[in-house]
């Protein structure tokens, strides 16, 4: 059974192989996306499970897996490269976003700048 909480903006579900492992998948702007239709959740971009045993990749649509085709090392890692550069972009984006109030609270807080 799926579980998605929008507080803490995460899926979990057991791996679509079949072995009984839980995928945890963070739902973020660099990330992961549900889409819901108020009956079942489709899961974006494919779950690649490249650190379990099975190795499994799939998608999620209708609440249904769907198998993707297997990747070699290379395209998991050119995989993993594309999605930390992803995070970093999202992570300066966020911080330029944030108000100055709040940055100079931080600031004041650790002893930075006042």
């Amino acid at each position: 059974m799926p579980y998605i909480s929008t507080t803490y903006r995460t899926a979990v579900h057991s791996c679509g192989c079949g072995c009984g492992l839980k995928v945890v998948t963070p739902i973020r702007l660099s990330g992961w996306y549900v889409l819901w239709d108020g009956g079942s959740a489709r899961l974006k971009p494919s779950i690649g499970n490249w650190g379990f045993p099975c190795r499994s990749h799939y998608f999620i649509r209708a609440g249904r897996v769907h198998w993707a085709p297997w990747w070699s090392p290379a395209q998991v890692e050119g995989g993993a490269a594309r999605d930390r550069a992803d995070r970093d972009r999202e992570l300066v984006r966020t911080a330029s976003k944030r108000p100055a109030k709040a940055v100079g609270w931080i600031e004041r807080l650790f002893g930075g700048s006042k």
